[in-house]
């Protein structure tokens, strides 16, 4: 009987694929997920930038207060005289003549243009590179976490367009029903002006129609409010196509063993994160070698420096205290991880429950499909004959009534029967990460 369940009559237009790219491509929440990527994968660039060389310059005037040099003013005649004489050395010290001979030289200029280049190279930072692979895994945990975000709109978008697909299902055993109850009313008036029946004799019919109307009123309502919805979610003005109903069941033990969402993955790349933010965590307390050069150029010159200078440096920087601050970042980066870790055994978990509770509903919803396509069966046979029976003055209008409400009852229960079946089997797929 599986192989004779057919479409859901309808004839919208728009796909369940097409609603979820329309929804994704224009999404907010989408835009504001890749924005956070792109974010994250500036940081790359950004720490790879001190492992890169710097070269940095300045250029500006001095002033300052001049200090000179006069050696003369700085020596003492009589006391160096007496400490020659002392020493037996024959030699007289006459300051006044060596004062007029020497000139003050200038140690700092009062004024003074002064350009200055320098660069500096990292050439083993250990620390760099660790935050260098932190970055490279929170860019990778902001591109997973950009996919969960997309999966967690395609499952709202699926059960929107699903809802929408179901009441215009809905509509369409409305205005059957409408149709066949119109059909017994001009039926039930030709045997009255045949003289068979008496007028109020054909009022259960007339209410049967009423009854018809309002309930096809009742499924246009909540059609056009599941469209609205599908609408502000897909910017697309159009209503669901028709879903197709799965014509056999998958063996829950291959869908347990399929799962590939994108939380499950992005729970590992979580870890992955962490265990990289903890290594990165010791960066502050490792040493780093670096090279650092300058060259300043300085107009005027003191007396004892050139015009230009440069100095070359290869040295190690190494912290020697921190007061205990990089072992309470790498506990507190430690419970992370242990945190990431469970949290990756619960949405796993998770995910296996929600495939196993999925499938149970898709073995439930078809097998109420097969009761359901009997149920018609039998309540369109019941029709015909109360017809017949009616038709030939055997049978009663209430007779036939009763039998056209079982009848639309039970293909109202076949058209949310399908609608269950599709819903499920789409939401089976999506659960496994089947469907994109």
């Amino acid at each position: 009987m599986l192989g004779s369940l057919c479409l859901i009559t309808a004839v919208w237009s728009m796909s369940l694929q097409d609603a979820i790219q329309a929804t994704l491509d224009h999404s907010p929440t989408v835009e504001l997920s890749y924005a956070q990527v792109m974010e994250a994968e500036s940081r790359i660039h950004s720490t790879r930038a001190g492992l890169l060389p710097e070269l940095a310059a300045s250029g500006g005037a001095l002033w300052q207060n001049e200090i000179d040099f006069f050696l003369p003013d700085e020596l003492d005649q009589d006391a160096l005289n007496e400490a020659f004489d002392a020493a037996d050395i024959p030699f007289v010290l006459d300051l006044d003549a060596m004062a007029e001979v020497l000139e003050p030289m200038v140690v700092i200029p009062g004024f003074q243009w002064i350009v200055k280049a320098e660069a500096t190279q990292a050439i083993l930072a250990p620390g760099l590179w660790l935050a260098l692979r932190a970055a490279g895994a929170g860019a990778s945990l902001a591109r997973a976490e950009y996919q969960v975000r997309r999966y967690e709109i395609t499952q709202t978008v699926l059960r929107a367009w699903h809802a929408s697909a179901r009441a215009h299902a809905l509509v369409s055993e409305g205005q059957r029903a409408v149709e066949t109850a119109s059909e017994i009313l001009s039926l039930a008036r030709a045997v009255v002006e045949n003289g068979v029946m008496a007028e109020d004799q054909i009022i259960p019919a007339r209410e049967a129609l009423s009854t018809a109307r309002a309930g096809l009123a009742r499924a246009q309502a909540a059609a056009n409010a599941a469209d609205s919805v599908l609408r502000m979610l897909s910017g697309i003005d159009d209503t669901a196509d028709a879903p197709r109903v799965p014509s056999s069941i998958p063996p829950l033990d291959s869908m347990l063993g399929s799962i590939s969402r994108p939380d499950v993955a992005a729970a590992g790349t979580r870890i992955e994160a962490a265990q990289a933010a903890y290594r990165a965590t010791r960066a502050p307390a490792l040493p780093v070698l670096g090279l650092s050069a300058n060259v300043t150029f300085m107009d005027p010159a003191p007396e004892f420096a050139d015009t230009w200078n440069w100095q070359v440096m290869l040295g190690i920087t190494a912290p020697l205290f921190q007061g205990g601050k990089v072992s309470g970042q790498l506990d507190e980066a430690a419970a992370r991880v242990s945190q990431a870790r469970a949290a990756a055994d619960a949405i796993q978990l998770q995910a296996s429950i929600e495939v196993a509770r999925t499938h149970g509903e898709l073995s439930a919803a078809m097998a109420s499909l097969e009761e359901r396509e009997r149920a018609v069966d039998l309540a369109s046979q019941a029709v015909d004959a109360a017809r017949t029976r009616f038709q030939h003055g055997s049978g009663s209008m209430l007779d036939l009534e009763q039998a056209q409400g079982k009848l639309l009852q039970a293909r109202t229960g076949l058209t949310m029967a399908r609608a269950d079946a599709a819903m499920y089997s789409d939401l089976l797929k999506l659960s496994t990460g089947a469907l994109p």
